[in-house]
């Protein structure tokens, strides 16, 4: 198998270049701090006099996720605070039920509306989520998944390119946790939808892996995504696969 480097400097010469996207792979540091912003576990900005979110299923409180300062990202900065938090007691988002979207919660709210508000710390959880800081960002090359359908034979073009199957698949679309660029699939493509517009939600905004920035398996070991609406920009939505 080749490495990183000379897979993607192949693929700069090919059909599919058009289709990179860049991204970004994170730099997490272990720890909580009232100050930081972006980060996973722990205290959580919350709006003024909010109490912590809880699951509409089970009714406990649900751990943050991801906390994202959008003001302060490599590129597409906007004054947002991008949030997750979910619910680790209930089995329907583990397997993807029916009930699924009730157990956690994903929202877009205004930096201004939080930003001088405290760091409320969170109540106990029996599966806490590890906190960490995100303090800093990789960029890098991100390349469709062979599962995606964009009207091109990705496998097929990657072979011209002298690459192996496993090749494009193991390097091309990272499969770490990452900002922006290419879902990175197991089980198919599968894109959330609008509930205002009905539009495919193909932008994405973050990417997890299981038992890496946070310690959580998504399925048998899976990525976890948060998509955005392109019209609805404050709309996103969770979606799994794996």
């Amino acid at each position: 198998m080749i490495n990183e480097k000379t897979l993607k400097a192949k693929l700069q010469k090919s059909e599919i270049a058009k289709l990179a996207r860049t991204a970004y792979t994170v730099s997490p540091k272990k720890g909580d701090s009232a100050s930081s912003v972006s980060k996973t576990g722990g205290t959580a900005r919350l709006l003024p006099d909010e109490t912590w979110p809880a699951c509409h299923s089970c009714k406990e409180p649900m751990p943050l996720f991801l906390q994202l300062d959008m003001a302060v990202v490599p590129e597409k900065a906007a004054p947002e605070l991008v949030q997750i938090f979910h619910c680790t007691h209930c089995a329907e988002f583990e397997t993807g039920g029916a009930s699924a979207e009730d157990t956690h919660l994903v929202r877009s709210l205004d930096a201004a509306a939080v930003r001088s508000s405290r760091a409320q710390t969170p109540p106990e959880f029996k599966s806490p989520i590890k906190p960490k800081l995100l303090v800093g960002w990789k960029e890098i090359a991100d390349y469709p998944d062979v599962m995606e359908d964009l009207g091109i034979d990705i496998q097929s073009v990657s072979q011209q390119c002298g690459l192996g199957e496993e090749d494009y698949h193991s390097l091309a679309c990272s499969r770490e946790d990452k900002l922006f660029g290419w879902p990175r699939w197991t089980q198919g493509a599968e894109y959330p939808s609008c509930p205002d517009c009905a539009t495919s939600m193909t932008e994405m905004l973050f990417q997890f892996r299981s038992e890496s920035l946070v310690n959580w398996l998504w399925g048998d070991g899976g990525w976890s995504y948060v998509f955005r609406c392109p019209k609805h920009r404050n709309r996103l939505a969770v979606a799994f696969n794996g």
